[in-house]
């Protein structure tokens, strides 16, 4: 009897550590999509993709963890919740310009526009409003 309970939880390990290796490398795709196309989220994928890698794959976790090009940006929400200046520029820019082509060249009208707007002004707020690194002051509303 105690083989087929430890034959099950083994089961449901492995189910679990393939999903999460799943999901992990459709949050890469995802963030690298996000990352060229403007207006779309890149960083936030990536940020899945290190939580779900460190659940199942700690050699592909520290792979993103310490990412030339993205690792900065990972460790700095990681350590202190901060998002580096410069990822803010790129992540707010890039919303502003999807914003700039939805309301003028998608739609004749202003539903899409508005749509979009919903959508991205409070996810620019947040950004915004996180702090810029280590040794940055907290932006605490006043």
């Amino acid at each position: 009897m105690m083989y087929i309970v430890e034959a099950a939880d083994t089961d449901r390990r492995s189910f679990f550590r393939l999903a999460m290796l799943a999901l992990g490398w459709l949050s890469v795709t995802l963030g690298i999509i996000g990352i060229v196309v403007p207006g779309a989220p890149g960083t936030v994928f990536l940020l899945v993709a290190v939580w779900a890698f460190s659940r199942s794959s700690p050699r592909l976790h520290r792979w993103l963890f310490e990412h030339p090009h993205w690792g900065t940006t990972i460790r700095a929400w990681h350590i202190h919740r901060a998002i580096p200046p410069p990822a803010k520029v790129l992540a707010v820019g890039g919303m502003i310009a999807g914003l700039a082509v939805g309301a003028l060249w998608l739609d004749d009208g202003w539903g899409v526009p508005v749509a979009m707007a919903v959508a991205v002004v409070p996810v620019a707020v947040f950004i915004l409003t996180r702090p810029g690194g280590p040794g940055s002051p907290d932006p605490k509303p006043g």
